[in-house]
């Protein structure tokens, strides 16, 4: 975010008009390099690239009072050259190449949440696996996947148990209970069983993850209460 802020007050800076709030058109000055063309009119668009956010007038103390968990790190001298000029406050950065630059990334995850992560991705393509097999009543890929599964559960029971997140755990545990279900039930050709076990699987990962996952502002997801 301070880059994003930084960006918006040299774009100030730059801008022909400064009458407020009418929209403005940044330009460079004769002779300069072009820089990022800015037109200030809800949203700001940029040559290279492209900046929602929202447009007011740069002053420090407004700054604080909208976004809380931004410090302006500002030199005085810059601070006061633009006060009073137009800024934006960027929700969204998005570069040429689609990269969203704007958005805060979350800290770096634990040991232990990397391990987590690694299992839940796992469990993310055996379960897409098991669900081939089932309607394929394949036995052979259901077992190579419920094994797996299996497993995975495991680590994730012991996970939340060292988190002391105990409905969680008890999750994990039902969610291995329900593919040795699907084992047993697949052994014995009762694909039917296997099918009902299945989205009992899937309703109970739902239910965990709608508990404990949540959405980064960079599109990942993370247990919630991470790091």
């Amino acid at each position: 975010m301070p880059d994003v802020i930084r960006r918006a007050c040299i774009a100030a800076g730059l801008m022909l008009a400064v009458l407020w709030p009418i929209a403005a058109l940044a330009q460079p000055a004769a002779g300069e390099q072009p820089v990022d063309q800015v037109m200030l009119s809800g949203d700001v668009t940029v040559a290279r690239g492209t900046v929602v956010g929202e447009v007011v007038k740069f002053d420090p103390a407004e700054i604080a009072k909208k976004v809380k968990d931004y410090t302006l790190d500002l030199p005085a001298d810059l601070v006061a050259k633009y006060t009073g000029k137009p800024a934006v406050i960027a929700t969204s950065v998005i570069t040429a190449e689609l990269a969203d630059i704007g958005k805060k990334l979350p800290p770096p995850m634990t040991p232990a949440e990397e391990a987590f992560d690694k299992v839940m991705k796992s469990v993310s393509a055996a379960n897409t696996a098991l669900q081939k097999g089932v309607s394929e009543s394949s036995l052979e890929l259901t077992k190579q996947q419920t094994t797996i599964l299996k497993k995975n559960f495991m680590e994730a029971q012991l996970f939340f148990k060292n988190r002391g997140t105990a409905d969680a755990t008890g999750w994990a545990q039902d969610a291995y209970k329900f593919v040795d279900a699907i084992e047993t039930a697949a052994v014995a050709g009762k694909w039917e069983d296997v099918q009902t076990s299945t989205k009992s699987l899937a309703g109970m990962c739902s239910t965990c993850h709608a508990q404990h996952r949540e959405r980064m502002d960079d599109g990942t997801f993370r247990i919630k209460g991470s790091s």
